[in-house]
């Protein structure tokens, strides 16, 4: 397989699995009888009580999976930014495998995704993609302080769904762009 097609179907799986993430998680919250994105945690959709439990833990699987795969590619070009895209595919791995239900685990496995993914945003400046470094550090920032927030149980109002979202869509968000750059970029540079 030719770089430039390894490097295209990469880019295309980084894109695909926070894509089929978000809208597996827009069809589990519909499911779910008074669900609120203000009063209920997004882990609230895997749980056993909830009627899309199955999807919503499929899914959030195959998003961390999506990115194990990416850093598994990454790791010739930055190991750094591979052993935190590990990192952050493997908490959200293990969010989906152990659900809420399993309190103690499911939130440990949440904050190594939710920290590891804001802090490989941030790593990914190193990956010298222009502007997208530039935001790929204001999107970090943004989901640190809001999982700081999250633990603080300072919600500005907009209850533990809405500050959890705060800190996890950017890393959904990111993953999909740097997805869609990767797919369509001809190399990334080996050292960066």
């Amino acid at each position: 397989m030719s770089k430039k097609i390894e490097h295209s179907n990469v880019g295309i799986l980084l894109f695909l699995g926070p894509t089929q993430l978000f809208l597996c998680m827009v069809v589990a919250a519909a499911l779910y009888p008074n669900y609120s994105i203000a009063n209920n945690y997004i882990s609230d959709l895997g749980m056993s009580g909830s009627s899309a439990a199955w999807l919503f833990n499929i899914s959030i699987t195959l998003f961390g999976a999506s990115v194990m795969l990416g850093a598994n590619y990454m790791r010739s070009k930055n190991k750094l930014f591979a052993l935190l895209a590990l990192l952050t595919g493997f908490g959200f791995i293990g969010v989906g495998i152990f659900s809420g239900d399993f309190a103690v685990t499911h939130l440990t496995l949440a904050l190594i995704g939710f920290i590891s993914g804001g802090i490989m945003m941030i790593a990914a400046y190193k990956l010298k993609l222009q502007w997208f470094g530039k935001i790929s550090v204001l999107l970090g920032l943004f989901s640190l302080i809001a999982t700081g927030l999250l633990l603080a149980n300072l919600t500005l109002g907009l209850g533990v769904g809405g500050m959890e979202r705060l800190a996890f869509y950017p890393i959904l968000i990111w993953t999909a762009c740097f997805g869609g750059i990767l797919s369509i970029r001809k190399n990334i540079p080996n050292r960066f």
